[in-house]
């Protein structure tokens, strides 16, 4: 039986990483992923965990209602949170099925104080980081971490040890 994944994004990297860890974490079932816009209840750019976090379960909840007839909903969000001055880039991953809902965090990293400074005046991070370091889509490819790690972690790889943590529940139903 082909069991249908419905993700809360259009951006490729997030639809791939999810298809790779779905694959992989479930090798002996057949999946059908499907990728839809869905939108938040909040700005575009959360600047906290909690309100990412909130993003991310409000977008799968609304796809829910939406899809009522899939097997699991994913979002995966990727933000910011200040703290002492410091900007703190992460990612949340919720997954849900119809009994089961977990939720996941990515590593973090910080980012330069040169960067606070314009998103301090209005500016989205991926705009700012396209400025900083002459890219044109660092969002829709392999992100600003692959810059900062020379190639060693794309946006892929920052999602895949959450979205694997994330699945954790539904690999090991039977104690959940």
């Amino acid at each position: 039986m082909i069991k249908k994944v419905i993700i809360t994004s259009k951006d490729p990297v997030k639809v791939n990483a999810v298809k790779i860890w779905f694959k992989k974490m479930f090798p002996w079932k057949k999946f059908l992923f499907e990728n839809i816009l869905v939108s938040s209840e909040i700005n575009e750019q959360p600047i906290n965990d909690k309100k990412t976090l909130f993003c991310a379960t409000s977008k799968i909840n609304k796809a829910k209602k939406q899809f009522r007839f899939a097997d699991y909903w994913v979002s995966l969000e990727c933000w910011i949170e200040i703290i002492n001055d410091e900007m703190q880039v992460f990612g949340r991953i919720v997954v849900k099925s119809k009994k089961i809902a977990s939720k996941s965090k990515t590593g973090t990293f910080f980012l330069h104080k040169k960067i606070i400074e314009l998103i301090d005046i209005g500016e989205e991070l991926w705009d700012v980081n396209n400025t900083i370091f002459g890219q044109s889509n660092l969002k829709g490819s392999s992100g600003v971490v692959w810059i900062l790690t020379w190639d060693v972690i794309n946006r892929t790889n920052f999602f895949s040890s959450a979205i694997i943590l994330a699945l954790i529940p539904f690999r090991n139903s039977w104690i959940y």
